[in-house]
């Protein structure tokens, strides 16, 4: 699993399935990367480009993370 984070940053649990306490333990790890939004595509800091319509709609889940962190 990887994560996209509103703040720019990328972490991510390998072998991880899609859960309150994977998503929290991957925001609180320090991030391997950074990333921006450019005309509806992440950009990686190396410059790895991901155009966000792209992918099958099962293969994204968008997750509002702060409402799990503030539990």
């Amino acid at each position: 699993m990887i994560g996209y984070f509103s703040d720019g940053t990328i972490a991510g649990c390998a072998r991880c399935d899609l859960s309150e306490s994977n998503i929290k333990s991957m925001h609180d790890k320090e991030p391997h990367s950074t990333y921006e939004i450019k005309d509806d595509v992440i950009v990686t800091a190396d410059k790895e480009y991901i155009p966000i319509f792209s992918m099958k709609r099962e293969e994204w889940a968008i997750v509002n993370y702060k409402n799990i962190l503030e539990k």
